[in-house]
């Protein structure tokens, strides 16, 4: 009996444990960040403060929490912060399961400054971190992202922790800088001389003016 009690608790503690992690899809267009996020409805409950007692995200929280998505996820490209807004919300297929596998989808829109395309975008997140798990305990929210360039198939993965910025390649590619046109080295060494011989041309016109010894 003294051992059961132990390996009972020590299940609870393994079952509700303070790790989220939701999925994230992120594609570069030349002028935006499209960011489509998976959250389940424990977090938009923990985050939106709604009673422990409710498992159904109520309507009004889960559009507020579009809200909270944009001021915690922070993009930042070429040394400036991309401003974000919520452009759709899709809620879950069948409601009544399990709070943290049932998700809602956020569809995020970030503008680039103008100008060619960042070659790299970085992400930061903070969700959840001004609500504990338990008293000294954190919650750890991650994001598994795939990542493309708009005009391509082509796929790549990453992994977004909390508090932990990220650089995620866009796929562009830096603008080639543009070479100055070179001058053949035949039409220096003319100006040169063309340089000496007004030169020479100056002097002989000044002894030429200058009036005879006296």
């Amino acid at each position: 009996m003294r051992l059961l009690v132990p390996l009972l608790c020590l299940l609870a503690t393994a079952h509700a444990h303070p790790l989220i992690q939701n999925s994230m899809w992120i594609v570069f267009a030349p002028d935006r960040v499209r960011v489509a996020v998976n959250v389940s409805q424990r977090e938009i409950l923990v985050a939106q403060q709604v009673g422990a007692e409710i498992t159904v995200a109520p309507d009004a929280a889960t559009q507020k929490h579009g809200d909270y998505l944009v001021q915690h996820l922070v993009l930042n490209a070429l040394a400036q912060p991309l401003t974000g807004r919520v452009e759709k919300i899709t809620p879950p297929v069948l409601f009544g399961g399990d709070p943290e596998q049932t998700f809602y989808q956020y569809e995020l829109d970030y503008a680039l400054p103008p100008g060619p395309p960042p070659t790299s975008v970085t992400f930061t997140h903070t969700m959840l971190s001004e609500w504990p798990y338990a008293p000294g305990q954190s919650w750890d929210v991650m994001y598994i992202a795939r990542l493309k360039r708009s005009d391509q198939a082509d796929v790549s993965t990453g992994l977004l922790r909390a508090n932990s910025p990220q650089d995620f390649a866009t796929g562009w590619t830096a603008p080639a800088a543009k070479e100055r046109t070179k001058r053949p080295a035949w039409i220096y060494a003319a100006a040169a001389l063309a340089a000496i011989a007004c030169l020479i041309a100056a002097r002989l016109r000044s002894r030429r003016s200058s009036p005879p010894a006296q």
